[in-house]
């Protein structure tokens, strides 16, 4: 990435420097018009969660408003219920997502949901081992040909599943992807500024989230380094949602910080391109090595 000075008066995205966007000004000229959206006949969200307690807790959650998917009946009862709508197939996955697959530990009362994998955690506590996956693994185990939201929140370990998940994004089969950026990324080793490195070169551009997205890609400055409670998200440069992205953006022609927020449960939509995969606090478990190793794996 690109590192520009404040103090140049052109602020780090040098946006002195951008002229109006041919979209921006056409919608200046002319009333916005809505594009006319249909329902999808189906979407797949795949959540994965290695805590039996909040397991336990989707399960239900799911069942009383989607029905489960394993329940024909009750699944086809609820979208009944809906009108008719679109069928939303919840599935909870028992694993965590890193970088790595295989088995970890997982803390056996965990209740809240800064539970992980970080070993300080697990002293004193009774564990139970549970699977790893990566999204690379499993976007080929099912055959996933694209993915609409990959939401990441794995209480620091949000690197290692980046990390994990570096074919598929090396494809751009996930078009939108957010993730969570706090203190507690010390626990992976990793940065973010290397993290949005890691993006840029697979053509990601990247925001911190907000009421008003601030824009990070080609932005860095150190003042961004804040380490406090926010959330990122990226999208596949050139795409149709990185220029909506992109309009979202506030312009800073004097510099000026980042700002975070946001929160709230993402999911993973499908509609006509196959399944779809999303990551909420399932990724608890971290590289055998102990830091984020980035790349081909």
């Amino acid at each position: 990435m690109t590192h520009y000075k404040d103090d140049e008066g052109c602020g780090v995205c040098r946006d002195c420097e951008q002229e109006p966007s041919q979209h921006a000004t056409s919608q200046q000229q002319q009333p916005q018009q809505q594009p006319q959206l249909q329902p999808l006949k189906s979407v797949d969200v795949h959540c994965f969660e290695p805590s039996w307690w909040h397991q336990r807790a989707l399960r239900a959650a799911r069942d009383r408003v989607y029905g489960s998917p394993d329940d024909a009946r009750a699944f086809n009862d609820k979208q009944q219920a809906a009108g008719g709508a679109t069928a939303v197939r919840f599935n909870v996955l028992p694993y965590a997502v890193s970088n790595t697959t295989g088995v970890a530990q997982f803390p056996a009362n965990c209740t809240t949901e800064l539970c992980n994998l970080e070993a300080g955690s697990l002293a004193g506590e009774s564990w139970y081992d549970v699977n790893v996956t990566t999204v690379d693994a499993y976007v080929r185990e099912r055959g996933i040909d694209g993915i609409d939201i990959l939401k990441i929140d794995t209480e620091g370990f949000d690197p290692s599943v980046l990390a994990g998940a570096y074919h598929t994004l090396l494809r751009h089969k996930a078009e939108v992807l957010s993730f969570e950026y706090h203190h507690y990324w010390s626990r992976s080793g990793a940065s973010l500024p290397q993290c949005l490195g890691y993006l840029d070169q697979l053509g990601y551009d990247c925001y911190f989230d907000g009421p008003k997205l601030h824009r990070l890609t080609g932005c860095w400055e150190p003042g961004f380094e804040i380490k406090d409670w926010s959330n990122v998200v990226c999208a596949v440069r050139g795409g149709r949602l990185e220029g909506s992205l992109a309009r979202l953006a506030i312009l800073k022609p004097h510099g000026g910080g980042g700002g975070g927020g946001g929160g709230g449960i993402a999911r993973s939509r499908a509609g006509g391109r196959g399944s779809s995969s999303s990551s909420r606090a399932g990724g608890r478990s971290r590289s055998r090595s102990g830091a984020t190793r980035w790349g081909r794996q």
